[in-house]
């Protein structure tokens, strides 16, 4: 979790000049047990109550900041903004090891507030496609003769947007790296082409 103490402001207006010090990638685990969350050392409301301070989370927790066993590096405890994720994915040979990347955030409580409760959103998806070849391909032995499939689009029909903050951004990956922005979706379906060669 990161934890950014922003006073009387909301998080919009204190974005740009606070860093994490209320909590920087503090690890949160579950107690069997207690049937609770627990992190130590314990956090305490600032003494203003209605001081704000807004939280980030991610799972699976990763020690090591600057990269190690499961490819995030998050931003450091002094560069101010929205926290970053950048997140290498694993190599096809490794793909098993491929880990589920979640977010969430919750922004401006305060003392006033329950128990900061964190709705998780999925930021990866995994996609497999298969090729069905149709009756006039038949006669192909894989060996002398092979279909290639030269084009493939993955298109919204209808556009659409995933909402991660109040502002209706969400997380995107780009070149294994995670940022805030807007999602458009294309309009219009183009086909998959597939070419014969023998």
């Amino acid at each position: 979790i990161m934890g950014y103490y922003t006073g009387s402001k909301n998080w919009d207006e204190a974005k740009g000049t606070v860093t994490p010090s209320f909590m920087f990638n503090q690890k949160v685990t579950y107690d069997t047990n207690a049937n609770e969350w627990t992190y130590s050392p314990t956090k305490y409301w600032p003494n203003n109550t209605t001081d704000k301070v807004s939280f980030f989370a991610y799972a699976p927790y990763e020690s090591n900041v600057s990269g190690g066993r499961v490819g995030i590096v998050t931003s450091q405890i002094d560069d101010t903004g929205i926290p970053s994720i950048d997140f290498t994915l694993k190599e096809a040979t490794k793909i098993d090891e491929m880990v589920d990347l979640v977010v969430a955030e919750e922004l401006n409580k305060t003392a006033q507030d329950e128990a900061i409760q964190f709705n998780f959103r999925h930021t990866l998806s995994k996609i497999n496609f298969k090729a069905k070849l149709g009756a006039d391909y038949s006669g192909l032995d894989g060996t002398s003769s092979f279909i290639y499939i030269t084009h493939m689009w993955i298109i919204g029909k209808k556009g659409g947007s995933l909402s991660f903050d109040k502002t209706n951004n969400f997380i995107r990956r780009q070149h294994g790296k995670t940022f805030i922005g807007t999602m458009k979706m294309l309009q219009s379906l183009k086909a998959i082409t597939a070419s014969k060669r023998s």
